[in-house]
């Protein structure tokens, strides 16, 4: 009888867990100053769409995509994106999205980072949408 509970307690902790859920979406002003005698000429094209999971066990080991895009900035300084668990897993997403669709860059991007907690793992989707931006050319 006692195995019994044990083995009921042990499947209910593997089997139950938590979800969250987090949505990008700038609420303030964004401000940037950039200077450079060079200007790009900028096609806007389509929605496009990308998406990527990452699957943690133990905390320790990760089992997801191994394709990511650097240097994306996710609506705030380059430094807080630095800090943010979720950036390797947003950053594959917009690698999905880009080489999908053939773009240089997502213009609008609006990222959706969902995360299902089990007791011995949890697995992270990202999913990314905006509009397909194409470099035409750049000038001075």
């Amino acid at each position: 009888m006692k195995s019994l509970v044990v083995l009921t307690a042990i499947a209910t902790l593997t089997l139950s867990g938590c979800a969250t859920t987090h949505v990008s979406q700038p609420s303030s002003p964004i401000q940037s100053k950039v200077e450079a005698p060079l200007r790009a000429d900028l096609s806007i094209g389509n929605k496009i769409y990308g998406s990527a999971k990452n699957i943690q066990i133990l905390g320790l080991f990760n089992f997801g995509p191994s394709k990511f895009a650097d240097g994306v900035n996710y609506g705030a300084g380059s430094e807080v994106s630095m800090f943010d668990k979720y950036a390797p897993v947003k950053a594959a997403a917009a690698y999905e999205a880009t080489t999908k669709a053939k773009a240089d860059v997502i213009i609008a991007p609006k990222y959706t980072v969902e995360t299902k907690d089990y007791f011995l793992f949890n697995i992270t989707t990202a999913k990314v949408d905006g509009f397909k931006g194409s470099l035409n050319g750049v000038s001075k």
